[in-house]
């Protein structure tokens, strides 16, 4: 017989909530913030846009869409900034932008 060890303690030091903004996205906050919690864990939020869709726009139709989706973006992890504060994680909000020229801005805000 296996003798199994008590008194071992699972640790989570880094916890990534990746979201789309959609529903099933938010039903995750909740969970993502209540193992935080348990664990005492840092919770790190990250929406990334991948503007594939545009590949065969114009550049200036495909700059305007893709300015409209960062604008989105930026209003959805404000929203999700928002939730995490009221439940009270250590959270880290990873914003991954690409333009149109396909460089990245990226930027972390700690509470």
């Amino acid at each position: 017989m296996s003798v199994i060890e008590t008194g071992v303690r699972l640790t989570l030091k880094n916890i990534l909530l990746l979201t789309d903004f959609s529903e099933p996205s938010e039903l995750a906050v909740p969970f993502a913030t209540a193992i935080a919690r348990e664990y005492e864990s840092k919770l790190y939020a990250m929406h990334v846009l991948t503007p594939l869709e545009f590949a065969y726009a114009t550049p200036e139709s495909a700059a305007a869409a893709i300015e409209r989706l960062e604008e989105g973006a930026q209003e959805g992890m404000q929203r999700l900034d928002a939730q995490l504060h009221t439940r009270g994680v250590s959270r880290h909000l990873l914003d991954h932008r690409s333009n149109f020229q396909g460089f990245g801005r990226a930027r972390e805000r700690e509470n």
